[in-house]
């Protein structure tokens, strides 16, 4: 076998490479959360096809990448659910209190040079805490579902996308000593451009109070996804339109997927502006082509005293289409910020 070493301030990783009968075997062995991670590429070696002589060997290849993946993040790695605990799409991850300490504090500061007097009180008990500790109490949960066999191959060419936090409204400050759990689910995994995407969604939890909602986005590029198991979820889509005239709502009125609630205690007149709240869900028949859209909500109407009313419940559901009918009118006809 040949055997290279290379060295760095996180340790040494070794790749080796033997030839056996007819394959190339190629480890690499490099220093992870649970002591070693090792990776094996299988490739097949055949000098009689001159154009492709080496071609990598892709039975059981996304396993041992999603294990790896696993020994490189997780202390459990040899347990199953460390790397195959997230099959269900629509399952949940729940997480346990993560503790802000005072070295956490300290170190995020060091690491990111902020200087800021609240958070350099000697980081006691009570003092201030960065609300990026949010997004970090939900990394073991949202690296599972990397892991998972919902993603699927491809977490050796993740990127990240994006991260937003919106913080709850009168959500409190951070505070050393606080500890913050997360709930989290998968928003989505499609094929886009470069690659098939997931979206994370969470909702953070500090003091027994909702403090912050979370959405964050991989690539695994140059990979896709199967259209049949790819998927879509938008939450908490809102929306605010102004009824100007009679006929607008009318013709608010008139959609099928518009029903007054049971209990609303008025219709529409027209002045009003109503907010929809919405969540939906989308299956794909092709890139581009939904095979079903199903939209779920409410829409509300302000009181003199700044109460939403609930007025009208929301149900859309439809086969294929190219776009949701729903949130394209809401889209159309939705108030400028000059008009709320």
């Amino acid at each position: 076998p040949q055997l290279l070493e290379i060295s760095n301030g996180s340790g040494t990783v070794e790749l080796r490479v033997e030839y056996l009968a007819g394959n190339i075997d190629l480890t690499i062995l490099h220093p992870a959360v649970a002591g070693i991670a090792t990776l094996q590429y299988l490739f097949a070696y055949k000098p009689s096809q001159l154009l492709t002589p080496i071609r990598l060997i892709t039975d059981g290849h996304a396993d041992r990448v999603r294990r790896v993946y696993a020994e490189s993040w997780f202390d459990n790695a040899d347990a199953p659910s460390a790397y195959e605990d997230h099959a269900d799409p629509d399952a949940q991850l729940h997480s346990d209190g993560f503790m802000i300490t005072e070295d956490h504090v300290s170190s995020f500061c060091q690491t990111v040079g902020n200087h800021l007097q609240h958070y350099l009180q000697g980081g006691k008990a009570g003092s201030r805490a960065p609300m990026e500790y949010l997004f970090l109490s939900c990394t073991p949960s949202t690296l599972r579902i990397l892991a998972s066999t919902v993603f699927g191959d491809g977490q050796l060419e993740i990127v990240h996308l994006y991260h937003k936090i919106r913080l709850a409204d009168g959500a409190a400050p951070l505070m050393v000593g606080d500890s913050v759990s997360s709930s989290l689910s998968i928003g989505g995994v499609f094929n886009a451009g470069a690659g098939k995407q997931i979206t994370v969604l969470g909702t953070l939890r500090c003091r027994g109070e909702v403090i912050a909602h979370m959405e964050t986005a991989f690539l695994s590029r140059n990979r896709s996804t199967p259209i049949e198991m790819a998927f879509q979820r938008e939450h908490e889509q809102r929306f605010t339109i102004g009824l100007a005239t009679d006929s607008d709502v009318a013709a608010l009125v008139a959609k099928e997927w518009f029903t007054y609630h049971d209990n609303a205690p008025f219709r529409l007149a027209s002045g009003v502006q109503v907010e929809f709240c919405l969540d939906s869900a989308y299956r794909f028949k092709r890139d581009g082509v939904y095979s079903s859209i199903l939209t779920t909500g409410h829409a509300y109407v302000k009181s003199p005293a700044g109460a939403a009313v609930l007025v009208a419940d929301i149900n859309f559901k439809c086969g294929t289409s190219v776009k949701n009918p729903v949130i394209e009118y809401l889209r159309r006809h939705e108030a400028s910020s000059d008009e709320i």
